[in-house]
């Protein structure tokens, strides 16, 4: 078995020993029962796609609820904001309603993935991520299942390498079929320019 396989064997397991352990914790229940709620109010009528994207934040919080206490992922590790990550207009609008900084609407969408891989986010900080209570879904679902965060560092890993996180595809498939969700472009081509917001 070659070593690449051993590695893939071996983050697999992790992933799955942290899904157990992040199920089967105190509380667990109750946040999966908030997640649940959350997730059936994306079936009401929303007036806008703005409030329905402020919808599926909330449904990515519950589920942050029940993963991110048992992930690597820790306040101050920041290699996640170092990946490409792709936001939709209204999630833009969101983010241009937190800050007061404007949007660039005007740029083409990303026409290769991982353009902007190993490159800081517009909204990074010395302090970290200025936009917190409005970061993207993206942000918001990403987790690394691992032991380490090493398989993060965009300066050791490839850009090809998927990092370990939670299949949230239904989230998506449901703002799209509600007419939400798209365009996405990378954050950067909405806010090309490091922002500082307050």
């Amino acid at each position: 078995m070659s070593s690449e396989i051993q590695r893939l064997d071996l983050m697999i397991e992790t992933s799955q020993k942290t899904i157990e352990r992040a199920l089967s914790a105190d509380g667990a229940a109750e946040a999966e029962a908030r997640l649940r709620a959350e997730a059936e109010k994306l079936e009401q009528h929303y007036e806008n796609t703005v409030d329905l994207t402020r919808a599926a934040m909330n449904v990515a919080d519950a589920f942050g609820e029940i993963f991110a206490p048992h992930t690597i992922c820790k306040k101050g590790c920041n290699y996640c904001c170092h990946v490409d990550v792709r936001i939709s207009r209204e999630e833009a609008q969101i983010i241009s309603e937190h800050t007061g900084v404007n949007y660039d609407d005007s740029q083409e969408a990303l026409s290769k993935r991982h353009e902007h891989y190993g490159k800081p986010c517009s909204f990074l900080t010395e302090e970290g991520c200025s936009i917190y209570e409005a970061r993207p879904l993206a942000c918001r679902l990403h987790f690394s299942l691992l032991d380490t965060p090493t398989m993060c560092d965009t300066r050791i890993v490839d850009s090809h390498v998927k990092l370990t996180g939670l299949d949230t595809e239904w989230l998506w498939t449901t703002l799209r079929s509600k007419g939400a969700g798209s365009p996405v472009k990378d954050i950067r081509k909405f806010f090309p320019k490091p922002q500082k917001t307050g």
